[in-house]
């Protein structure tokens, strides 16, 4: 081997040393851009949700100076809880009223979260619907001015019974308060192994079978069923007027990419005023004010 081709080789395993030497610089580099933007994902969230707490605490000040005039105090600690603000937006929209009536399905303990635990407070008629026996057990203790069922929705005609297969560590899972700490705990759970699944049977019927009968209408519906928001709305029976909530906030997790949701909800009359974190609030178009409002306020202060 000449001078010349040993110097060739030994150049020719530097840079290929170099070459690995750096990518595993860039992969290192890549990590720590990943947790610093998860940082601030997460900082932003919880900027955000300081905001909406802020908001919350402005609006029961507003809503019991209202039962105040009004002559009479809220029937549940006045507090507005739901996650993203959907409360406030929807109690807003729908020009702040201290009675109506509300369906939540996917209602969890009736106070974790809530949407219509404000509603209720105030003196508004609720229907709660959750699935998982025990949660519905808490929201009939949580929320004795609501009727509340342990039932599964599903499309026309659904009777019978559903199972279920559940974690039994959900719980501590629905504690988690950031991604980060909810993606934590599903790798330990993975890795460990720990995480043991359940049976439960649970009451299969449609969502407008359990409407009270004397309502007259409904002002809002919110639908949280993880996927089977379809199904749940389909069974609602919309064709008849009584059961066309004015306004419904539905859970899409697809963020507008599944379409037959927003298919049906079109055919019945309702128009998308916008988006509050997961939730897409609908409105009906005959109802002039509620579309204003709703329009008004989540450009103004709800888009995020």
């Amino acid at each position: 081997m000449s001078g010349m081709e040993a110097i060739a080789m030994a150049l020719g395993g530097a840079a290929c040393v170099g070459v690995v030497a750096l990518s595993a610089i860039v992969q290192k580099r890549h990590e720590r851009a990943k947790k610093r933007l998860a940082f601030l994902e997460d900082r932003d969230r919880s900027a955000t949700l300081e905001i909406i707490r802020t908001r919350a605490r402005l609006y029961e000040s507003v809503a019991e100076g209202m039962l105040a005039r009004a002559g009479r105090g809220a029937r549940l600690e006045m507090r507005f809880r739901s996650q993203y603000g959907e409360d406030v937006l929807a109690w807003e929209i729908l020009g702040r009223p201290l009675a109506g009536t509300f369906i939540e399905i996917g209602a969890y303990d009736g106070r974790e979260l809530s949407v219509t635990w404000a509603l209720e407070a105030m003196g508004w008629n609720g229907l709660l619907v959750e699935a998982m026996p025990e949660r519905a057990a808490q929201a009939r203790t949580n929320r004795p001015f609501s009727v509340v069922e342990h039932a599964a929705c599903a499309g026309p005609g659904s009777t019978g019974v559903a199972t279920f297969s559940v974690l039994e560590d959900e719980q501590l899972a629905s504690d988690m308060r950031s991604s980060l700490e909810l993606e934590a705990w599903e790798r330990e759970r993975v890795r460990s192994g720990k995480s043991r699944e359940k049976k439960v049977d649970v009451p299969l019927t449609t969502l407008g079978a359990l409407v009270p009968k004397e309502w007259g209408g409904i002002d809002l519906a919110v639908v949280d069923v993880e996927g089977a928001e379809l199904g749940v709305l389909e069974g609602l029976g919309m064709e008849d007027a009584r059961l066309r909530p004015r306004v419904l906030i539905v859970e899409d997790n697809t963020k507008g990419v599944e379409a037959r949701v927003p298919s049906l909800l079109e055919r019945h009359g309702y128009g998308a005023a916008g988006w509050i974190g997961v939730n897409r609030v609908w409105v009906r178009r005959d109802e002039d004010d509620v579309v204003r409002r709703a329009r008004d306020v989540l450009r103004e202060t709800w888009t995020h």
